[in-house]
């Protein structure tokens, strides 16, 4: 985002967006009052994975925006945003949609799109859009609503069509960029449906070379019977092939040769099952890995139809992290596509399987920010896949954000993913990792333009792990003041109140393996202050 007076960068400090050229403010609500479209999804499912309804939510905005639509799609437009600041800009968003879409692929999240978001609906143009489903099974309170398939030829066009009538807008639409810019699915869809048309017109072609020259005699003719029984013998020694095409791909699967087997089932689709051991040997690939000497991650998800998603993030030399999140249709051994990152640079990915892992190419064309991705060949092995998410934190990584005052944005840019337990009390996604941040100044209680972290708490084990066994008596190193045996408790959903809850007894006076620690900045363990946040323990 740019500052309207000066052209200069924004950063998000105190809840407002501050130019770090002029000094500019601005609240968050003032970037989302002139929204065109808003998009209502379900972006995880109850096991945290991001959903289908995700990746068509990302398909549509890119398309919308493209069609200089301006549109509201939280991954993107507030991706620098949490807590208390993210629910505020995504309401003022919604407030002033003047179209809102509601995506979905199950029944389910339908009905949980309609229970959220219908106090809302009041003088808007509602669009429900989905794939993969019965539009019988949309909600009643929206069924009367005329809903898009997003899976139909044209579709993308539709929609843009729908949203600029409501907008009373004429669109002119580049086709050739939209029918680029559509899903893969529909590109599948579209290639399909050619090669069949090539297909009857070949055998319109070889019916009637080997017909009509013969229609007199026909009855009679030697010569056509010829024809026709050798027609007969190339279709068996076409299944002949198929068949023994089919079989040396599950011999390649068996040895480990998941290349050559992808480009053999790739040449046989719809025959047996190849379609779905195509998708099996895709989906070995899903998960975690991480390459350190880069220091970058990579997640895939992958789901049938061979439909896959990517989110891969590298930390520069400065620590300061960009990210990449794209979806893209499968197609063979290797992929390539166009990105734009969390930075809002443009460049293109190429991501390749082989046998022993993905091998991903970045090159970036355009870059809008000071951090980047770059120009980088990272290669990440099958054998250290995780199914799991992979949060990398050790006790230097996190005395570090308590001792220089790491900031919510700081950490978010180091690639951990935060979650908001109550206003200022924060928790590492996917681990027992608890911080809170300090909005005023710990000696001179004056507010900050920035909050800043100053207490966090651990597993002992990634904290403290030379201590186990030793006393559990509170103790100053190297400007931190530790608690062994305690641990950061939220109290409220609304306030920014915690306490800190020991775990000592009078049996139990030594730091225990599975205990946690929190440790405190030291201008933060003051006396007085210590004893509001230990009430008065």
């Amino acid at each position: 985002m740019f500052c309207a007076n000066c052209g200069g960068t924004l950063k998000f400090i105190g809840g407002h967006y501050v130019c770090d050229h002029c000094g500019s403010q601005y609240d968050t609500s003032a970037f989302y009052e002139n929204i065109d479209a808003y998009i209502c999804y379900i972006e995880t499912d109850e096991t945290g994975r991001r959903t289908k309804d995700a990746v068509l939510a990302q398909d549509i905005y890119r398309i919308l925006e493209q069609a200089k639509i301006n549109t509201f799609y939280a991954r993107v437009s507030a991706d620098r945003l949490a807590g208390s600041a993210l629910e505020k800009a995504c309401n003022a968003a919604l407030l002033n949609a003047k179209t809102v879409l509601l995506l979905g692929t199950k029944k389910q999240h339908f009905e949980m799109l309609v229970g959220k978001y219908s106090a809302f609906y009041a003088g808007k143009v509602i669009i429900p859009v989905y794939t993969d489903m019965d539009a019988y099974d949309i909600p009643k309170d929206i069924s009367a609503i005329q809903a898009l398939d997003f899976n139909k030829v044209g579709a993308s066009v539709d929609l843009i069509k729908s949203i600029c009538n409501a907008l009373g807008r004429e669109q002119k639409l580049d086709y050739a960029a939209l029918t680029k810019k559509s899903s893969a699915r529909k590109k599948m869809v579209l290639w399909m449906f050619l090669s069949m048309l090539v297909a009857m017109a070949l055998g319109f072609v070889v019916y009637c070379m080997a017909f009509l020259p013969d229609i007199p005699d026909i009855a009679e003719s030697a010569e056509t019977t010829q024809i026709i029984t050798g027609t007969t013998q190339v279709i068996s020694s076409t299944e002949e092939n198929q068949e023994n095409q089919y079989a040396e791909a599950i011999a390649c699967v068996n040895s480990g040769d998941y290349m050559r087997a992808i480009e053999l089932f790739i040449g046989l689709p719809g025959y047996k099952d190849s379609d779905k051991r195509l998708n099996v040997i895709y989906k070995q690939y899903a998960g975690y890995y991480q390459n350190k000497t880069a220091g970058a991650i990579l997640r895939l998800q992958i789901w049938d139809e061979n439909v896959a998603a990517i989110e891969f993030s590298v930390i520069d030399a400065n620590g300061q992290h960009c990210k990449v999140n794209e979806t893209f249709q499968l197609q063979g051994r290797s992929q390539k596509f166009e990105f734009s990152d969390s930075e809002n640079n443009y460049g293109d990915v190429s991501l390749e399987f082989t046998n022993g892992g993905i091998i991903i190419d970045v090159k970036t064309n355009t870059t809008e920010s000071d951090v980047s991705i770059g120009n980088i060949s990272v290669d990440f092995l099958l054998e250290e896949k995780s199914d799991k998410p992979l949060v990398q934190i050790d006790a230097e990584m996190l005395l570090k954000w308590v001792r220089q005052k790491y900031t919510l944005q700081d950490i978010q840019r180091l690639g951990y993913e935060v979650e908001p337990l109550s206003i200022r009390v924060y928790k590492i996604k996917n681990t027992s990792i608890i911080f809170s941040t300090s909005n005023y100044d710990l000696l001179t209680y004056e507010p900050v333009s920035e909050e800043f972290v100053f207490v966090a708490s651990g597993p002992v084990s990634i904290v403290l792990p030379g201590k186990i066994g030793f006393t559990n008596d509170p103790f100053v190193e190297n400007e931190i003041l530790y608690y062994p045996d305690t641990e950061i408790v939220p109290i409220g959903a609304e306030g920014d109140i915690f306490i800190i809850s020991p775990t000592k007894t009078e049996t139990h006076n030594v730091i225990s393996e599975g205990s946690y620690v929190t440790f405190i900045n030291r201008e933060g363990a003051q006396e007085e202050y210590m004893s509001v946040a230990l009430g008065g323990a």
